[in-house]
C-alpha cells in the first residue's frame, strides 16, 4: 500500500512587492484564434535592388592602380570608383577601348560644333531647316554613343593633354551603378579580364525579400495568407511583417521540384540593415483557419 502526502504551502505577495513588479490579471475567455503555419524562410535581395559590375572591355587589373579594391561586405556609394581597368592592347573587334572613347568624344565635339554653326546659319537664313535638323540628329547620336561609354566608368583624361594625348594616358575607373553592399567579388590584382566578365556584385539592403517555403501539402492553408512574423538565426527577436512596412508581394503557383514547396515572398523595409542578406529564418504565417477556444495572452504564460 502506497501513500502520497500533500503539503499545502501558502505564499504571500505583499503590496510592497507588487509595487516593484509589473503584473496584471486577465480572465480566461473564449477567443477566436488564427492557426499559424511555421515554415523555413530566407532573407534575400529584392529583385530590383542588386546590380552586377562587368568588364565593358578586355583589359587588366593592374596592382599599382588597384590598391583599395572593395571587399565583400563593404558598402559603396553610387558613382564611386571600384576598380581601374587598363584596356588590352587589342580588343575582339580590333579597336583598343581607349581609342573607342577618343573617337566617341571627338565625334561628340565635332557634332556639337557643327550644331552650333548650323543654328547660327539658320538664324541668318543661310541654310534650310532640314540641315539644322540633320545637325541636331547627328549631335544626339554622338551624345548617346559617348554617354553609353561614359556611364560605365569615370574616365580621367588629366594626363592626356589638350590634343588628346596617348591612349595609355587615360584611366578607366569602373563606377558603382547603385549604392549598396558588395556581395561578391571576382577581382584579383593583376588578373586579365574579358569583355562582359562579372567583377563585382552589389546589393541595396534597404529593401529586402523574405522568402517562405511552404510544403505543397499545406498550400490550401495559405490561400488567403496576409501578415506573417519571423525570427532569424541567432536571434530571439520576433519581427512582424506589417510592422516593418512590409507586404505580401507574391504567392507562388509552381512547385519547386527539389524541396516540393511553394513560396510566399514578402517585401520588407530593412532600416539599418538589421536583417542580413542570405540569413535563414523561421516564418510564422497567419492562415485563414480559425478556432474558437479558451485562451489567455502569451505574456501570462
Amino acid at each position: 500500500i502506497s501513500c502520497k502526502c500533500w503539503k499545502l504551502i501558502k505564499l504571500s505577495f505583499l503590496k510592497e512587492q507588487q509595487w516593484n513588479i509589473s503584473f496584471g490579471t486577465k480572465p480566461v475567455t473564449h477567443r477566436t484564434l488564427t492557426r499559424i503555419l511555421q515554415v523555413p524562410g530566407e532573407i534575400m535581395t529584392a529583385q530590383n535592388s542588386h546590380a552586377m559590375i562587368s568588364a565593358p572591355f578586355a583589359g587588366i587589373i593592374l596592382p599599382s592602380m588597384n590598391r583599395n579594391l572593395p571587399v565583400e561586405g563593404q558598402h559603396v556609394t553610387q558613382g564611386r570608383s571600384v576598380a581601374v581597368l587598363n584596356p588590352a592592347v587589342q580588343s575582339g573587334n580590333g579597336d583598343n577601348y581607349a581609342q573607342q572613347y577618343i573617337n566617341a568624344h571627338s565625334e561628340l565635339e565635332l557634332a556639337e560644333t557643327n550644331l552650333q554653326r548650323s543654328q547660327r546659319l539658320f538664324e541668318k537664313k543661310a541654310i534650310p531647316e532640314t540641315e539644322l535638323l540633320q545637325a541636331r540628329l547627328e549631335y544626339r547620336q554622338a551624345h548617346t554613343r559617348f554617354r553609353t561609354i561614359n556611364e560605365l566608368m569615370r574616365i580621367d583624361t588629366s594626363g592626356a593633354g589638350e590634343d588628346g594625348g596617348f591612349m595609355d594616358s587615360y584611366r578607366f575607373e569602373l563606377k558603382a551603378p547603385i549604392s549598396g553592399t558588395v556581395t561578391t567579388s571576382h577581382v584579383t590584382p593583376g588578373m586579365q579580364v574579358q569583355a562582359g566578365q562579372p567583377l563585382f556584385g552589389l546589393a541595396d539592403a534597404n529593401v529586402v525579400w523574405l522568402k517562405a517555403y511552404v510544403p505543397v501539402s499545406r498550400q490550401k492553408e495559405i490561400r488567403n495568407a496576409s501578415d506573417a512574423a519571423f525570427t532569424i538565426q541567432g536571434s530571439d527577436t520576433m519581427y512582424i511583417v506589417s510592422e516593418l512596412d512590409g507586404r505580401l508581394l507574391s504567392r507562388g503557383n509552381t512547385v519547386e521540384p527539389g524541396s516540393r514547396t511553394i513560396t510566399l515572398i514578402y517585401e520588407l523595409q530593412n532600416a539599418g540593415n538589421r536583417l542580413p542578406l542570405g540569413i535563414f529564418s523561421t516564418v510564422h504565417i497567419h492562415t485563414d483557419t480559425q478556432t474558437d477556444a479558451l485562451a489567455v495572452p502569451v505574456s501570462a504564460l
